[in-house]
């Protein structure tokens, strides 16, 4: 049987690791020793840190793969470029991978490769950040150069909330330097693509929910199809161009952060190379009519992907929305109501509506700060927008998250 490797074994990781299997692929899924979902789901469990290239390398050799994928991590793809290059597997390469996660590397290659960014500057000290600041323009955001999900990252308004802000990355982060980068005012919003052969096959924009985390947004979830003119459509897939071009990418999923700003510009805050996590595989596929884990599967076993571009995708809408704690505790129930059903099981797959839990009574919980920590997830598909924005309203007004603070008795 053909190997498949999945770097990670997490929440993101579960539904590849599925489909691989049904496709008829053996299946080992490589993360550190813990809880994670995906080794029961996987054929084999390799126990290695995602971050070793030489330990993943080894045991892509030893177990004679024919492919290696992952969707919705950065810290993993370093390790995937590092094997696709040493085993000639189609993926994205490992210059290309350190380009698209090293976020230094990153803003560097946009300003070479002339895509909309903000100015930045790399500091290794308070002060650097401070003078660096003060050349760029309050406000700013502080972000650590080696984690994605929103990790480590703070909007500053001035040198005080800098400092802060400095303090907070500086201790989720091991990396010698930090970003301080220029503010963009306007409308966040995302795109994924995938690029094949050299080829951009497809963008897809998509609008984005936002939870202000209390340092800075983080996405909620995501919509298609976004509601842009049909200029600013064409400036997204120009400035994907870009992005591609400026990091090297090719054979691999693409997702992209960026600002609308006013007057319909763009101002990129970066990307990646491989597929979005909050829900966007699930998005894509609803709207694309699809499976866009097929997709991931398809450019990582090197099988000719067609695609619909944007503007010629089925008149369907989907979207997805985290379903989401703002307080730590102990969770005591989750439940909610779907297409009229009262449910309280970990997954339900109505008409329109699929809904699948992270958590369970018992658990601890922490506010959303990132995806990861979503109690879980709802996708909603529709005919339209406005069919899909109603049901979203009415899951959200009847979810039903009850915690208890651990050691106080206290409930929220």
């Amino acid at each position: 049987m053909r190997k498949i490797m999945i770097l990670g074994a997490g929440i993101y990781q579960v539904p590849l690791i599925r489909l691989a299997r049904a496709r008829g692929l053996e299946t080992l899924a490589v993360s550190p020793e813990g809880n994670y979902p995906g080794f029961a789901e996987a054929d084999r469990a390799v126990y290695l840190d995602t971050r070793d290239r030489e330990g993943i390398l080894a045991a892509a050799r030893r177990e004679r793969i024919c492919a290696i994928a992952t969707t919705g991590t950065d810290v993993a793809m370093p390790a995937l470029g590092a094997v696709c290059d040493a085993l000639g597997l189609p993926g994205v390469s490992m210059e290309a991978a350190l380009k698209a996660t090293d976020k230094i590397r990153m803003k560097e290659a946009f300003r070479r490769g002339g895509v909309a960014t903000t100015d930045f500057r790399a500091a290794a000290s308070l002060e650097e950040a401070l003078a660096a600041a003060e050349e760029i323009g309050y406000p700013v955001m502080v972000k650590i150069p080696d984690k994605s999900g929103s990790r480590g990252i703070t909007r500053a308004a001035d040198p005080d909330a800098l400092r802060e802000a400095w303090a907070f990355s500086r201790g989720a982060t091991e990396a010698e330097r930090i970003i301080v980068e220029g503010f963009a005012e306007g409308e966040e919003f995302g795109a994924d693509a995938a690029v094949q052969g050299g080829r951009i096959l497809a963008v897809i924009p998509h609008e984005k929910r936002v939870y202000f985390s209390g340092r800075t947004g983080v996405p909620a979830g995501h919509l298609c199809p976004a509601a842009f003119p049909p200029a600013f459509l064409a400036k997204i897939r120009e400035e994907t161009e870009r992005i591609v071009a400026a990091l090297g990418l090719d054979n691999c999923a693409v997702n992209i952060d960026a600002i609308r700003t006013p007057g319909d510009g763009i101002s990129v805050i970066e990307a990646a190379a491989r597929c979005g996590g909050t829900g966007i595989p699930e998005v894509l596929s609803g709207y694309l009519g699809i499976n866009w884990y097929d997709v991931i599967l398809d450019l990582a076993l090197g099988r000719e992907v067609r695609l619909p571009r944007e503007e010629g995708a089925a008149p369907r809408a989907a979207l997805s929305r985290m379903i989401i704690s703002d307080r730590e505790g102990t969770l005591k129930s989750l439940g909610y109501t779907a297409e009229g059903h009262a449910v309280r099981d970990r997954d339900w797959t109505g008409e329109k509506i699929r809904v699948t839990l992270n958590a369970a009574p018992g658990q601890h919980v922490r506010p959303f700060v990132n995806g990861t920590e979503r109690l879980g997830q709802a996708v909603f598909i529709g005919e339209s927008r406005q069919e899909i924005l109603r049901a979203e309203a009415d899951f959200l007004r009847d979810v039903r998250v009850e915690t208890e603070e651990e050691g106080t008795g206290k409930n929220g």
